[in-house]
């Protein structure tokens, strides 16, 4: 069974439940990043840790990661969220996130806007709960969407895809 990568699974799924869109900074940053890495650690766990279990789960693994391999660029939630932005953060420190948090208020009869990126300020937050958050994907076939709302996609189709090996390693455990 893929019991690694489902325990780097369940770290991630805790990580996203304790992320909110008020996390502004380096707050906002060291959990966006905790997530993407924990994203793509579980392939990665999967493939170097759980392989070792048996050699009908080595087989299993090997034969789903050659299936996803031979349809890239599909599923884009793995190729284009999964690696893509874990390579993005890892590899250049950025991300695909836009936060900007608006303040109004009414001064002399108008009312006035404040946007501030709530992303890329170090050592400064505004806390108010009048501020309203507006967080999301800025580029790719996610543009627009939630990157909550993604996260939580991303471990749905991981959860899918460790069962998809399981049921393959079990297939191949039964012709040994």
């Amino acid at each position: 069974m893929s019991k690694n990568a489902r325990k780097v699974l369940y770290d991630c799924q805790h990580a996203i439940e304790n992320y909110t869109d008020r996390l502004q900074a380096e707050d906002f940053r060291i959990a966006w990043m905790s997530i993407v890495a924990l994203l793509r650690a579980v392939g990665h766990v999967l493939n170097t840790v759980d392989t070792k279990e048996s050699i009908a789960m080595s087989k299993a693994i090997k034969k789903k990661w050659d299936d996803l391999c031979k349809t890239k660029p599909e599923p884009s939630i793995f190729w284009e969220f999964i690696v893509e932005e874990r390579n993005r953060f890892l590899k250049n420190y950025e991300h695909s996130i836009s936060r900007v948090g608006n303040l109004g208020w009414i001064s002399d009869g108008s009312e006035l806007v404040m946007s501030i990126d709530m992303t890329e300020s170090q050592g400064f937050m505004i806390e108010s709960s009048q501020m309203k958050i507006n967080s999301f994907i800025t580029s790719g076939k996610f543009k627009g969407m939630n990157e909550r709302k993604l996260a939580w996609m991303a471990c749905e189709w991981w959860e899918n895809y460790l069962n998809e090996v399981d049921e393959l390693s079990k297939q191949y455990s039964d012709k040994v």
